[in-house]
């Protein structure tokens, strides 16, 4: 599975207040001994097994708590890359126990869950998210994966509501029209009631065209299926 962040540019930010941290506390580190450098670089080259080894390692030797919870943090997300879905969760619950006030813990065990296939205990850290962030980029993401959830449970009509709202904070992003309609279009199949309503095939055809104008060229295959009449 492809890891969720918030973004690089996040993590270079954490990475910059950690090493400020090591040099407060004397722990001044060659660039190539720095643990946290060398367990993200890990990550970012998928060498999950190396990460999991290093933050582990770090979590055994430190004591500070803001440098444990992101040792969590960045431990859990090796293992989830790695399918032990349970582990990173039990990582993200150690980390939120020691920094309650960073959301994208949350969207982080979210996420952790919904591969686990706890569809419950995702939607409810996804809800926590959108509550305390409602348009930024946490907020998006864990609507992005509600919004996933109901696909995958069948929950067309739900999903046509979170992409909705998606396209109501990013109205320049192609993939959410393209989802909506194939939201709108599976909650076509599955009520005769819906099908008969020619508007209901517009909208997702609107949709279709609306993601191909702004460039999402995977939308062209739905448009040719559904939209050629």
């Amino acid at each position: 599975m492809q890891l969720h962040t918030s973004g690089t540019y996040q993590s270079i930010i954490r990475l910059m207040f950690l090493n400020l941290a090591f040099l407060i506390s004397g722990k001044v580190f060659a660039q190539s001994d720095n643990p946290f450098e060398q367990g993200i670089e890990y990550i970012q080259r998928s060498m999950n097994h190396k990460a999991d080894s290093v933050f582990s390692l770090v979590l055994r030797n430190e004591k500070d708590s803001e440098v444990r919870s992101m040792a969590f943090r960045y431990r859990g997300m090796a293992r989830e890359a790695l399918g032990r879905y349970s582990l990173a969760v039990s990582d993200y619950n150690q980390a939120i126990a020691l920094d309650a006030n960073d959301i994208e813990l949350y969207v982080l065990r979210g996420k952790a869950f919904m591969l686990q296939g706890e569809v419950a205990q995702a939607e409810k850290d996804f809800q926590f998210v959108i509550q305390k962030d409602k348009k930024g980029p946490d907020g998006r993401q864990a609507l992005e994966f509600l919004a996933d959830v109901s696909m995958d449970e069948g929950q067309f009509e739900q999903a046509v509501q979170y992409y909705t709202r998606l396209i109501q904070l990013e109205p320049k992003k192609g993939k959410y029209f393209y989802m909506r309609a194939m939201a709108r279009l599976k909650w076509m199949e599955t009520r005769p009631d819906y099908k008969t309503l020619a508007s209901n095939k517009q909208a997702a055809c609107k949709d279709i065209s609306k993601s191909l104008q702004l460039g999402y060229t995977y939308a062209q295959e739905l448009q040719q299926e559904y939209c050629g009449d």
